[in-house]
C-alpha cells in the first residue's frame, strides 16, 4: 500500500518535446510564419494596409481587399514587358532595315518614239529603211537589210545594219534582244547565232553593248529565215509594249540568179545589198 501511495503521489512534468512522455528536446521547432504542415504550404503574414494576420497563400486580403501578389506575378506587369519588347524590336528593325520602295519595282517603260524630222505625233510604224527615230534621247536607224552568208544547213542568212547615236549625258546599254524581224506570216524571229557553210562562227557584233554618252555605233545582226517584211525594234529591253514598237518595212528582195542566191551586183534602191551571199555582211 505504501508503494501504491508513492505512485499516486508521483508528479508528471511536461516539456516542449516531441511527445509529452519523452524528455528529449525537439530538434526542429516551428517558428512564427512557418507552415503548420509541409503539405499545406501556408504561413501567416500581415496585410500591409490593414495589418491583419492572414495566411500567405491568398491573392487578396480578406479584410480590406488589398492585392497581395508580387509585382512580377501581376497581369499589368507582363503587359508592360510585352509592349516594351515589341517596341524595341520594331525600332531595331525600322532603323536598321535597308530602305525599300513603297511600291514593287517595275521595268522602266520607254517614252513614245518620235520620227526625226517629222511633225510631232507622226507614226513610227512601217517606216522606210534609213528613217531615224529618237527614243529617250537615243537615235536609232535601221539602214540596210542585206543578203548575208549561207548557214551551215544551207539556209540563206540576212544581215541587218543599225546606226545608234547616243545624245544622252550618260551611257546606255544596247541589247540584241530588242531586235527581231517579221515574216510574211506575221511570225517574229530572233537573231541568229551559229556557223556558216564554211564553218566560220556567225553572230552579231553586239549583245549587251554599252554605248558611251555622245557616242555612235554601227550594229550588225544576223537573221535566219525567208523573206522578211518588217524590222521590229523594242525600245525597252525589259518592258514590252506593242504600241511602242518601232517597225521598218523591208522592201521586196532582189531577184536571185540560181539557187546560190547571187544577185545582179551592187545595191538596189530599196536597201538590199546584192553583191553576193558568201561572207557578205560579216564584220
Amino acid at each position: 500500500m505504501a508503494n501504491l501511495g508513492r505512485r499516486r503521489q508521483r508528479q508528471w512534468h511536461f516539456s516542449d518535446s516531441r511527445n509529452r512522455l519523452s524528455g528529449k528536446q525537439r530538434r526542429h521547432v516551428r517558428s512564427i510564419g512557418q507552415p503548420i504542415s509541409p503539405t499545406l504550404k501556408r504561413g501567416v503574414i500581415r496585410c500591409r494596409r490593414c495589418n491583419s494576420r492572414i495566411v500567405s497563400n491568398v491573392d487578396h486580403c480578406p479584410y480590406c481587399g488589398k492585392n497581395l501578389l508580387p509585382v512580377h506575378r501581376r497581369l499589368w506587369f507582363w503587359l508592360i514587358v510585352v509592349v516594351l519588347l515589341s517596341g524595341t524590336v520594331f525600332a531595331f528593325v525600322y532603323f536598321n532595315a535597308p530602305a525599300s520602295p513603297t511600291e514593287p519595282m517595275r521595268p522602266a517603260q520607254s517614252s513614245r518614239p518620235s520620227v526625226v524630222g517629222a511633225p510631232a505625233g507622226s507614226s513610227y510604224k512601217n517606216l522606210a529603211l534609213g528613217t531615224p527615230v529618237t527614243v529617250d534621247q537615243l537615235e536609232v536607224e535601221a539602214t540596210r537589210y542585206e543578203l548575208g552568208p549561207t548557214g551551215a544547213n544551207g539556209a540563206q542568212l540576212y544581215v541587218l545594219t543599225i546606226e545608234f547615236v547616243n545624245t544622252r549625258d550618260q551611257a546606255v546599254t544596247l541589247y540584241s534582244t530588242q531586235w527581231r524581224i517579221e515574216g510574211p506570216d506575221g511570225g517574229r524571229y530572233d537573231t541568229y547565232r551559229g556557223a556558216a557553210a564554211d564553218g566560220q562562227s556567225i553572230s552579231g557584233n553586239f549583245e549587251a553593248f554599252e554605248l558611251a554618252a555622245g557616242g555612235r555605233f554601227t550594229g550588225r545582226l544576223y537573221f535566219l529565215g525567208d523573206v522578211a517584211t518588217r524590222v521590229v525594234y523594242q525600245p525597252s529591253a525589259l518592258a514590252y509594249s506593242e504600241d511602242l514598237l518601232v517597225t521598218w518595212t523591208v522592201p521586196r528582195p532582189p531577184q536571185q540568179d540560181g539557187a546560190t542566191g547571187t544577185g545582179t551586183g551592187g545595191a538596189d534602191s530599196a536597201g538590199y545589198d546584192t553583191s553576193g551571199t558568201s561572207g557578205s555582211g560579216l564584220a
